[in-house]
């Protein structure tokens, strides 16, 4: 039993960081979940009826499971990133990079500062551009944002 619980955790965690998109991890997450519960239930009930209904609970209790830990991970992995960025278009020069890494899935990123101009009513705003390697895959994103009365950056 012991064993069947590892597993599902391994199996949890690495479906949860093998996709790079948010709706993809919790579905891969979730279906992960429920399959591997599914089978603790079958496994722990036996067949017949009971090993159908255990299969049944388990594995719905399996796939909340997955869902949640996956969405609690993201977030914390989404602000660290928007701290990274707060912090690149508050100080960092214009050219040089502030560099990112997820320490839940090693999603990395480099924030840069391209260029700094101010709008007709006053705004500080900063062009940057967002360079992210998501496994094999690279992109690159490039936003303005520009700084609020309350010191927050707003892209738009």
């Amino acid at each position: 039993m012991k064993r069947v619980l590892c597993l599902f955790a391994l199996a949890l965690v690495i479906s949860s960081c093998a996709v790079t998109d948010r709706r993809n991890k919790l579905a891969v997450a979730t279906v992960t979940g429920g399959v591997a519960g599914a089978f603790v239930g079958w496994t722990v009930f036996g067949p017949g009826g009971s090993g159908i209904l255990g299969s049944l609970v388990v594995g719905g209790l399996g796939a909340g499971a997955g869902y949640l830990a996956t969405d609690t991970l993201l977030p914390r992995e989404r602000e660290s990133f928007h701290r990274a960025t707060y912090h690149s278009l508050q100080g960092t020069p214009e050219g040089q990079s502030t560099h990112w890494k997820s320490k839940d899935s090693g999603t990395t990123a480099r924030i840069t500062p391209l260029r700094s101009f101010r709008t007709k009513d006053g705004k500080l705003c900063r062009e940057f551009v967002v360079d992210f390697t998501i496994g094999k895959s690279r992109d690159s994103v490039k936003r303005v944002a520009c700084r609020g009365v309350d010191g927050s950056w707003q892209t738009i």
